[in-house]
């Protein structure tokens, strides 16, 4: 939480690879906006970006 609004970074241990890590990030995507929506009204601040980190192919997924 900044001043300037939120950043929602959520790991995952799920085991994918480059080439199914999107389909892993659909699976999470409604409990990413969830935190988002929650967050956003407890801090009252915009959230500025979503992420899911992915330890098995240490990959950064942005959630759009």
């Amino acid at each position: 939480v900044e001043d300037d609004g939120i950043t929602i970074l959520d790991f995952k241990t799920d085991r994918v690879t480059e080439a199914t890590v999107e389909s892993a990030a659909e699976k999470h995507r409604m409990q990413v906006e969830i935190y988002a929506k929650a967050l956003s009204r407890i801090f009252n601040k915009k959230i500025k970006a979503k992420y899911l980190y992915f330890f098995s192919c240490d990959y950064l997924y942005e959630v759009q």
